[in-house]
């Protein structure tokens, strides 16, 4: 039986984040069912920010510059000062999925992970409220550890008929989108779920229950992807943008430059083909 120690014995900068995470997690619980948060908008109110965020995001970055103090960090804080994405940088999401956090859903996570050049290289995505956490680096493994599942290497579902996948869509907390419309009036899937925190949504697909995930909110944060793709990657699965090609963490900005499929692999090509006649027609 694999356990923790064994898996991470020689990776001290994996389970430093794993601790850090696990801690910031306990930040959110405490918060978690409160019906009187302190909230404010950033944007509109799609984009909220109570005091969870703020207080797990203070605890994780001042935890990642003592322990990393020679990564650059991507954070609510540092989103529009960072210009130079290349070499390592860390990236912070303190709560992802804030508007289910609120609504007392357990379909958000907090996520840190490391991008070197551009390309995913480790990711931590913990879901609080389900007791699940999700961790992975490239070229090795993932692995979900569960207070009730254990720990168990991740593994992708073999479903290859889109008839069959069980597919996430937005947010039932966010606003309406044609895009959602179309996508479920061109695919025929078996089952579709309301969606919620993206990495959430990647590493379930990762562990084998659900099959794919477009994303359509072009609000969507690097910070929001990143960890859970790396996750997605290792069990097997793939994540690109809409027209196929690999997720660009190196430009400049907090925002993906494009919309994202993500999915087990088995027919990734064929969704995107359909997902392009889809925008086309818009």
């Amino acid at each position: 039986m694999e356990t923790k120690k064994g898996i991470l014995k020689w990776d001290k900068e994996l389970t430093t984040m794993i601790e850090i995470i696990q801690e910031a997690s306990k930040i959110l619980l405490k918060y978690y069912g409160w019906n009187r948060l302190d909230t404010h908008y950033k944007t509109d109110q799609f984009d909220p920010v109570t005091q969870a965020d703020l207080e797990s995001e203070k605890y994780i970055d001042q935890k990642m510059k003592k322990y990393f103090p020679d990564d650059k960090i991507l954070s609510e804080e540092t989103q529009n000062k960072l210009r130079d994405f290349s070499g390592r940088v860390r990236m912070i999401d303190p709560l992802d999925g804030t508007k289910e956090f609120i609504q007392s859903s357990p379909f958000y996570a907090l996520m840190i992970w490391l991008c070197i050049n551009g390309i995913p290289t480790v990711g931590v995505v913990s879901m609080p409220s389900t007791w699940r956490l999700f961790f992975a680096r490239k070229g090795k493994w993932a692995y979900l550890m569960s207070d009730t599942e254990g720990i168990r290497k991740l593994q992708v579902s073999d479903t290859d008929s889109i008839s069959e996948f069980r597919h996430f869509s937005k947010s039932k907390f966010s606003e309406m989108r044609t895009t959602n419309e179309k996508i479920q009036q061109t695919f025929a899937f078996k089952e579709i779920l309301d969606g919620g925190s993206v990495g959430a949504i990647l590493s379930t697909i990762a562990a084998g229950e659900w099959e794919c995930y477009i994303l359509t909110n072009r609000k969507t944060s690097k910070r929001d992807s990143c960890a859970a793709q790396v996750i997605l990657e290792e069990a097997g699965g793939k994540v690109t943008d809409i027209i196929g090609e690999k997720v660009d963490y190196l430009t400049w900005g907090s925002s993906l430059p494009n919309l994202l499929v993500a999915s087990n692999g088995r027919l990734h090509e064929e969704l995107i083909e359909k997902i392009q006649e889809i925008f086309r027609e818009l």
